[in-house]
């Protein structure tokens, strides 16, 4: 045998499939509209379907630059023109949670929300419009 045939027998050439598993970027754009998913969920479910068809994927920094780019490219954000100080807005945040009495131990189911006022940076505050 040639030297070149004994490497190749000892030491074979192998192919190294390094190819990044691109995330669906439409479907979480989806996902992001329903209540209780945020982007860490989608990134985790995304590892979870890489390490099954053994896929390398995308560390979460990386994914969350990629969807920001998604976004931007597809013209998919919302711009709302308001009022300044005439409109507030009220979000349920997440599920609901629970708290419990210090002395009781009573467990009371609770809501949390949040409220922005809208304002209008631009414009000097006067007291008196």
């Amino acid at each position: 045998m040639s030297e070149n045939d004994i490497q190749d027998v000892l030491f074979p050439k192998t192919e190294i499939g390094l190819e990044l598993q691109k995330p669906d970027y439409e479907y979480i754009h989806k996902e992001l509209l329903k209540p209780g998913t945020n982007l860490r969920l989608l990134w985790e479910e995304y590892v979870e379907q890489c390490k099954s068809s053994h896929h390398p994927y995308y560390k979460y920094s990386y994914f969350c630059e990629m969807y920001r780019e998604y976004v931007k490219r597809h013209h998919l954000t919302m711009h709302i023109n308001h009022k300044p100080g005439d409109k507030l807005m009220v979000d349920w945040f997440g599920t609901t949670m629970s708290i419990y009495d210090e002395y009781t131990g009573e467990k009371t189911k609770v809501y949390l929300f949040e409220a922005t006022l809208l304002l209008n940076a631009s414009m000097p505050y006067n007291e008196n419009q």
